[in-house]
């Protein structure tokens, strides 16, 4: 099935997993990523330096979106309850801190079931990473 997919943060290896994603689903898929990190007109640049470049991808899209994924209305602006998964992570600015970084992904997934919950949408998958081992049963769903 055609997937649509939000990535919540922005990781260094980010170009992994998008490049890993390409090989695992369908034509058409989209992963929209949103993170106050990198602004919008450097992320394209960013991936390139990194060694992906998104016009080669051949079953995704890429859909940027602004904003810090850990405040409600920049995820109400988000059609939430069309994505078919989610992935949350800790943005790269904050993996010297991992108790902010895990902190920042709790509050993102509570947001986003909160969100759900108010729209009465499913319930979709949610991947957390979390960057301390020790809090990782705190994000289990």
């Amino acid at each position: 099935r055609i997937e649509k997919i939000l990535f919540c943060g922005w990781r260094r290896d980010i170009r992994d997993l998008l490049q890993q994603l390409d090989k695992l689903v369908e034509f058409g898929s989209e992963v929209h990523m949103m993170t106050h990190c990198i602004p919008l007109n450097l992320r394209e640049e960013s991936l390139m330096e990194d060694g992906l470049d998104v016009s080669e991808l051949k079953h995704i899209v890429i859909i940027h979106h602004y904003g810090n994924t850990s405040v409600r209305r920049k995820l109400e602006s988000l059609p939430i309850e069309t994505y078919t998964s989610c992935m949350i992570f800790a943005d790269q600015v904050f993996e010297a801190d991992t108790m902010h970084a895990d902190s920042h992904s709790l509050a993102t997934l509570l947001l986003i079931r909160d969100i759900q919950a108010g729209r009465r949408a499913a319930k979709v998958s949610i991947e957390s990473v979390v960057s301390h081992p020790t809090h990782s049963t705190a994000l289990d769903d």
